[in-house]
C-alpha cells in the first residue's frame, strides 16, 4: 500500500507540469465571438479562476459577463472588446501580455478596446513584451484602449518594455484614455518605453520612427478625461499624446504616490496653446491647461506679427 502511494504522488508531481503552458485556447468554435460560450475554447469549456488562457492570430473575442482565468496572452492581431455588464478578474501571479506581432513598419497588434465593465489584473498588465534575441525588428504590438468602465491593474501597466532576456529589442506599446466617461483606472506603477527603433537600429528601414505611447483623447464635454491614479512610481518615455478640445481650465491627467522620472527623450505632443505640468516630487499629478479662447486669438496673433517682421 505504502509503495501504490508513493507511485502516485510522483505521477502527480510529474503530469500537471507537463499538462501544457496554457489550459485553454480561443478556437471561435461556438456561434458568436463571446468569452462565456464553451465552445469558443478548446478543450470546450469556459475559463475559470485556474486557468491560463490564449489567444492566437487573428481571434476575435467579446466580454459581456463574468470572466477569470489565470495567465492571460493575447498573439499576433487578437482582439478582445468589453462592454458594459462585463467583470474581468484574474488570479495569482499569473501576468497579462499584449503581444501582438511582428512585421515592418506596421505589424499584428495584440487589443484590448474596453468600453464599459470591470477589468482586475492581479499582477502587472503588459503592452508589447514579447521579443527575439537578434532578430533586429519588431517583436510585439500590444494596445489598450479604455473609453469606459474601470480597469484596476495590482502591479504596472508597462508600455512597450522589452522582455528582460532580450532588453535590446525594441517592443512596441500603447494605452489610451478616450473621453471623461470612464469611471476609474488605477495601477500600482507605470512605465512607458524609451526605445526609438528607426534607421539606427535596422539600416534596412526607411520608414518614420517607432515609439511606444500613452495617450489623452479629450472629449469636449464639462469633464472631458479620466484620469489615471498611480500609486507608485511613473517612469515616462516614449510620446506623450493630447489631442481632442476642451473647455478653458486645468485638468488632471495623471496622479502619482510615488517617483516620476521623464526620459530626456519625452515627446510631449499637445493640442496649439496647450501647456503640461508634470508636478514636483512624489505624491503628485500631472496637469494638462487649456487656455481661453481670447488668449490662442492673441498666440495666433503673435505669430502672425512675428512672420511679418520676419519677412521685412
Amino acid at each position: 500500500m505504502k509503495k501504490t502511494v508513493i507511485l502516485l504522488a510522483v505521477v502527480a508531481v510529474v503530469v500537471f507540469p507537463v499538462a501544457g503552458a496554457f489550459a485553454k485556447y480561443w478556437d471561435g468554435g461556438g456561434s458568436d465571438n463571446y468569452w462565456n460560450t464553451a465552445e469558443n475554447w478548446d478543450p470546450d469549456g469556459v475559463p475559470t479562476s485556474s486557468d491560463s488562457v490564449k489567444f492566437s492570430t487573428d481571434d476575435v473575442a467579446e466580454l459581456h459577463g463574468f470572466a477569470e482565468s489565470s495567465d492571460f496572452r493575447m498573439y499576433s492581431n487578437s482582439t478582445l472588446d468589453v462592454y458594459t455588464g462585463a467583470s474581468y478578474q484574474q488570479y495569482g501571479s499569473g501576468e497579462a501580455h499584449l503581444c501582438g506581432g511582428s512585421g515592418l513598419p506596421d505589424g499584428p497588434w495584440s487589443v484590448i478596446t474596453q468600453h464599459g465593465g470591470t477589468m482586475n489584473f492581479s499582477w502587472h498588465l503588459r503592452l508589447g513584451y514579447h521579443s527575439v534575441s537578434g532578430t533586429n525588428t519588431i517583436q510585439s504590438r500590444g494596445r489598450y484602449i479604455i473609453s469606459g468602465g474601470t480597469l484596476t491593474v495590482s502591479r504596472a501597466i508597462t508600455v512597450g518594455v522589452a522582455y528582460g532576456r532580450y532588453p535590446d529589442d525594441t517592443c512596441l506599446g500603447e494605452f489610451i484614455v478616450v473621453g471623461g466617461d470612464v469611471d476609474q483606472i488605477s495601477a500600482g506603477g507605470l512605465v512607458v518605453d524609451d526605445s526609438t527603433y528607426d534607421s539606427n537600429d535596422n539600416p534596412g528601414y526607411s520608414g518614420p520612427p517607432l515609439r511606444s505611447k500613452l495617450e489623452f483623447q479629450f472629449d469636449g464635454d464639462d469633464d472631458p478625461i479620466q484620469q489615471i491614479d498611480i500609486s507608485g512610481n511613473v517612469t515616462l518615455g516614449g510620446i506623450l499624446k493630447i489631442t481632442g478640445s476642451a473647455p478653458a481650465g486645468t485638468y488632471t491627467i495623471l496622479t502619482y504616490g510615488g517617483d516620476l522620472t521623464l526620459s530626456d527623450n519625452l515627446d510631449a505632443q499637445l493640442p496649439a496653446g496647450w501647456s503640461i505640468d508634470y508636478g514636483t516630487g512624489s505624491n503628485s499629478a500631472i496637469t494638462v491647461t487649456v487656455p481661453e479662447p481670447a488668449t490662442l486669438v492673441l498666440l495666433g496673433l503673435g505669430g502672425c506679427l512675428a512672420l511679418l517682421r520676419r519677412k521685412k
